[in-house]
């Protein structure tokens, strides 16, 4: 069971072509298959980290799994968007490497996203790297994403 559901992608992929084949009903099997690879990525690269499946993921690791399953949805079921597919790869690109410094420890996820001991306090903590380490190198992070100033 992936973190996010089929009304989740339905109203927050990209691009708009998506969200119309998504509507289809006959799809919507393929879309479920695609939202729990996506899951199984993303569990993959913080199983290191942390106890997976994650019990209350923040929403932008399901924003993660959301783009990682349209990008491989566009793929497989060749819709024909290029432009869009350019888009969103640049996305998932991104989204790699906040995998990445999640399993890395540069970004810490809250609390309460599994039974992993933190002392966060059901925020999100992004460690600056060493060269661009200043006064304060940690940035706060709310539970739904936003940054704590």
């Amino acid at each position: 069971m992936s973190y996010s559901t089929l009304a989740d992608w339905e109203a927050r992929a990209t691009p708009k072509v998506v969200r119309s084949h998504a509507a289809k009903p006959a799809l919507s099997g393929s879309i479920q298959t695609h939202l729990d690879s996506a899951q199984t990525i993303v569990d993959g690269y913080i199983q290191g980290s942390y106890d997976v499946p994650l019990s209350d993921p923040p929403q932008f690791v399901k924003d993660i799994e959301l783009r990682i399953a349209s990008f491989n949805y566009l793929i497989s079921e060749g819709v024909p968007v290029q432009a869009g597919i350019e888009a969103i790869s640049e996305q998932v690109d991104k989204d790699y490497i906040r995998l990445r410094d999640i399993a890395m420890g540069k970004i810490t996820l809250p609390a309460d996203a599994d039974a992993t001991p933190n002392s966060s306090e059901g925020r999100c903590t992004f460690k600056s790297s060493s060269s661009t380490r200043r006064k304060q190198s940690y940035r706060n992070f709310n539970s739904k994403g936003y940054e704590v100033v």
